[in-house]
């Protein structure tokens, strides 16, 4: 019998980082993207992949596997299983795909074992610290999401209710930076600038929950996404080559840009129409 578990990505509008210290974070869901992991029978333990995705996943996911299995008791950690991975799921573009994959992993073992050691959320969690090193949780529940999400702790997510349908797009670009650089580098700031700037993105939030709530309120939007960009600049997380992708995006008509994610990869960008530079993804799955 083949067994199938799957998810999608997200995307972080704000609240990025100052989540790990406390402040609110709002996630949405983007079903544009996703992944599954296939699971049947066999003669042995084996694991495979998609060709399109790096070869180096095949340990990736053994490791999860083996880490899942054993924090849920349960001794074989090799079960003659056959699994695979499929997708069109982008690594490295701050759309969650380490929480995917976590969750996919979460998933099985929790049906396989039978387990109810861990909810699914927290074991997926548990897992991505390898991953980011420190994790919210943030990315697992936007990934598990059907709707948009105000993100407090993983134990606590509250809907939003947004009453318009903003024109938010999304840039993938090939450069990137790996979550765990980012959220070290953050760390790095001394700890009462690093309070100021959690503050303001906190500000950003309450902005935008205010926007959404509002028809049609794009400027009110637009400066919460701005005030939000202004925290990844100060914490150093937007390199000359992603300023002036978020330069041009400003020329091509964005009403408001910023990064999404830890930093170093997709552009989040809101329009105050519907752009017609065919390489932007819409978050609204339009």
């Amino acid at each position: 019998m083949l067994l199938k578990y799957s998810s999608h990505s997200k995307v972080i509008l704000l609240g990025e980082h100052a989540v790990l210290r406390g402040k609110s974070a709002i996630v949405l869901p983007m079903s544009k993207f996703n992944i599954s992991l296939h699971v049947r029978s066999s003669a042995k333990f084996n694991i495979s992949i998609a060709d399109h995705f790096d070869h180096r996943l095949e340990a990736v996911l053994a490791k999860l596997l083996d880490k899942s299995l054993r924090v849920l008791g349960y001794d074989l950690h090799k079960p003659k299983l056959d699994f695979y991975i499929d997708g069109n799921f982008p690594i490295g573009q701050g759309l969650g795909f380490s929480a995917a994959l976590c969750l996919v992993v979460a998933n099985w073992s929790i049906d396989y074992t039978n387990s109810s050691e861990m909810s699914l959320v927290n074991l997926a969690k548990f897992l991505e610290q390898d991953f980011h090193g420190e994790s919210s949780g943030i990315d697992v529940i936007g990934v598990n999401s059907q709707s948009a999400k105000l993100f407090y702790s993983i134990d606590k997510v509250k809907d939003i209710d947004i009453v318009w349908s903003p024109n938010l797009y999304l840039s993938l670009f090939d450069c990137y930076k790996s979550t765990k650089d980012c959220v070290g580098r953050v760390k790095k700031i001394n700890s009462s600038e690093q309070f100021i700037i959690d503050n303001k993105m906190q500000r950003a939030v309450d902005l935008a929950l205010q926007a959404f709530s509002k028809q049609n309120a794009i400027s009110l939007l637009a400066e919460s996404i701005k005030l939000g960009c202004s925290c990844f600049n100060e914490w150093g997380l937007i390199d000359k080559w992603q300023q002036q992708e978020i330069n041009a995006l400003y020329k091509k008509g964005a009403v408001a840009v910023k990064p999404t994610g830890a930093g170093g990869g997709g552009l989040i960008s809101l329009w105050d129409k519907t752009p017609l530079d065919n390489s932007l993804i819409s978050i609204n799955n339009k």
